[in-house]
Formats: C-alpha cells, structure tokens, sequence
C-alpha cells in the first residue's frame, strides 16, 4: 500500500480545529501537568544556566553540570514523567472521537504512563546508538577532529530517525498499544515516504514558538524584573509555566493531527469538528 502524502497546511489546520474544539478540558489538562509543575519547579529549583555561567572552562562546567544533576535529580525526574503523563493525557483527548472526560484521560494515563517511559526510553537508547557510532568510529583513528567530523555526518541520520520514531506517544495514547517496541515500530511505518515533511514542520514550529515565547518573555519579563528580586522570581516562574503549557499544547495538538491524517486519511472524522 502506497505511504499517504501529508499535506502541512492539513496538519496545522488540524491541530487549530482539535485545539479549539477540546479548549475547556484542554486547558485543564494543560494546567494539571504543565504549568503547575513548571512553576512549581522554577521557585524551588535554580536554573543550571546561572550555575554554568560561573564555571571558567569546560572541565568546571561539567563538574557544575554533574553537582547540580546529583543535587536536583529527582526534582528533573518527577517533572519528566508528570511531562509524560501529560503527552498521554493530552493525546487521548485530543486523538479519541468518543471525546474522554479529564477523569477518562486521566485513567488512560495511569494505565499507559509506564508504556510511555518505557518508548521514551528505547527512543533515547537508539538515538544514543546511532551517535556512539560516530564516537567509536572516531576513536578508532585516535583523532578527535575525525570524531567531530564523523558525528557531523551522523547528525543528520540521528534526527531523521527521531522524526520518523516521533509517532509513538499517539500510538500509545489514541491506539492503545503498551509494547514500547511495537510503538516505535508502527511509528516508523506510519511517517514512511513522509520524514522530510515532518521535519520540516517541526523545524518551523519551533521556530515559531522561540520567536514568540522570546518576544513574550521579553516584553513581560523585562519589566518584572525591574521591580525586585521577588517579583522576578515569581513572575518569571509564571512566565515559564504558560510557555511550557502552550508548546506541550500546540505539540501535542499536531502529533494527534499528524497521526490522524497519516493512518486515517485526511478527513478522518468530519464529525468531530
């Protein structure tokens, strides 16, 4: 069977239309697992880029680098998998037609949280292959510029294999499929004929949200931080919870549309809208 052909205009006018239609329950799920935990965790937890910009070289940026990981772990890791269970949550509002209360999506959550993780991890350990290739290749010669040279080449296969692979949360959340192999496997399937497109799409898409969470932040955080430390502080913590709620919205809004479009057709269900 030939691989559908995804049109981007359909993506993102798929995304619009599964974002305004499930708005409410949207925004609650957003505020649960993103913005909460996000400001939450900046009041409580320093950034690390005010600890490396102290650091002199890259020695002591690694050692400040491994201190603060040691010092702040489970901080780092509690907020992954609250991020997890929202991609879960999200996408099985966003993906299911029967359209699944906060309480239904939550359910499906708990069940498929672990599946989750584990894709996310098998996804890093290929990705993690594919650049220690480059890393043995190099240090077989001895030469780090042939080590650098060989990772610059590899580069460009290590994100064509992210993009095709980053199908699988959907296909764990709307298709119900818990073997974290086989999600990564049907993902692969599902973007065949399609990799350039979708990386494509999601190079402008995180071009778009840095040049306006940046605008955002500048123009709200500037002046919050000319009225004191405190202020600054909770202020920019707010700041950063409502841009990490709209980019895990507006990611997760396309992954459910991508997935649509690529295993449905492009009108999958024109009664949902």
């Amino acid at each position: 069977m030939a691989a559908t052909k995804l049109d981007l205009n359909a993506v993102w006018d798929r995304s619009v239309r599964l974002m305004m239609a499930n708005r409410e329950l949207m925004l609650v799920i957003a505020g649960i697992f993103y913005f909460l935990p996000r400001v939450t965790f900046r009041l409580f937890v320093p950034p690390v880029e005010k600890a490396l910009a102290q650091a002199t070289s890259s020695e002591q940026a690694m050692a400040v680098f491994n201190a603060y990981s040691q010092q702040y772990w489970w901080q780092n890791l509690l907020l992954l998998v609250l991020q997890a269970a929202g991609i879960v949550a999200m996408l099985a509002l966003f993906g299911d037609r029967s359209r699944p209360t906060v309480a239904a999506a939550m359910r499906r959550t708990g069940i498929y949280l672990l599946p989750t993780i584990g894709a996310v991890i098998l996804f890093a350990i290929i990705l993690s292959l594919a650049s220690l290739t480059s890393a043995l290749l190099g240090g077989l010669t001895g030469s780090l510029a042939v080590t650098r040279v060989l990772f610059l080449i590899m580069l460009p296969v290590i994100i064509y294999i992210a993009t095709r692979l980053s199908l699988f949360a959907p296909v764990i959340a709307v298709d119900k499929v818990a073997n974290p192999f086989r999600t990564l496997q049907e993902s692969w399937q599902l973007t065949e004929g399609n990799g350039m497109k979708l990386l494509l799409y999601y190079v402008l898409l995180g071009i778009a949200f840095l040049v306006i969470s940046w605008v955002f932040v500048q123009g709200i955080g500037l002046p919050l931080a000319l009225l004191g430390p405190t202020p600054a502080l909770v202020g920019g913590a707010i700041l950063e919870g409502l841009t990490s709620a709209a980019f895990w919205i507006v990611l997760n809004a396309s992954l459910a549309a991508i997935f649509q479009l690529l295993k449905r057709g492009p009108n999958p269900w024109p009664d949902y809208d």
